[in-house]
């Protein structure tokens, strides 16, 4: 509320019961409003956080000093969630206009695209194949690669065709990215999914 992050490091000195753990604090400020969302690196000290309609990338000392921001500016209104990929090469981010960006590790604009409603989360395949976008209408949208591995209208007809009721389980068997399940997840509140696939690239 603030308008600054904070970052607690725990450090831990000596060996075996005579281990001391001591904590150092990071302030980040400069944000116009409250930090509204953050995201760890998934394998290096990163930190992407927002706090108004820019991104912030704290990259963070090894050792003494302060953290190093660089923001990065494309989006108009407030971000409303970040996501790193799974191997750290993509940001996504998305706003209350509806507005998705994709960045990558140093900071390069990717991609973006307007939709028409405020964006509410992201989330990335295990894999990083894939990622899907919630809004506040209700909906859930799915962007995929070019090229490589993607899911067709097959599995929106699949999920179309199933007869299951709220609060029912269901098995896919083969489900690659998990199209089929989210798309009947949408259709029927209130299922219990599983997913089952098992070829490595795809999970």
């Amino acid at each position: 509320q603030d308008g600054f992050l904070q970052v607690w490091r725990q450090a831990v000195r000596g060996a075996g019961p005579r281990a001391r753990h001591k904590a150092s604090q990071l302030s980040m400020r400069g944000y116009p409003g409250k930090v509204s969302c953050l995201a760890w690196h998934p394998s290096m000290p990163l930190i992407a956080t927002a706090g108004g309609p820019d991104i912030v990338l704290w990259r963070l000392p090894s050792g003494g000093g302060a953290a190093k921001s660089q923001p990065l500016r494309h989006h108009r209104r407030p971000l409303t969630t970040l996501a790193w990929a799974p191997d750290g090469r993509m940001l996504a981010a998305g706003d209350r206009d509806g507005r998705f960006s994709l960045w990558d590790a140093k900071g390069a604009l990717l991609f973006t695209q307007g939709l028409d409603e405020e964006i509410t989360t992201l989330g990335w395949a295990p894999d990083g194949s894939a990622l899907a976008l919630g809004t506040t209408g209700g909906q859930l949208r799915l962007l995929q690669p070019r090229h490589g591995y993607r899911a067709g209208m097959d599995a929106v007809l699949l999920a179309a065709s199933v007869p299951a009721e709220p609060g029912q389980a269901v098995l896919d068997l083969g489900c690659g990215v998990g199209t089929a399940g989210l798309c009947l997840a949408r259709r029927v509140e209130g299922l219990r999914i599983t997913g089952v696939e098992l070829q490595p690239d795809l999970c």
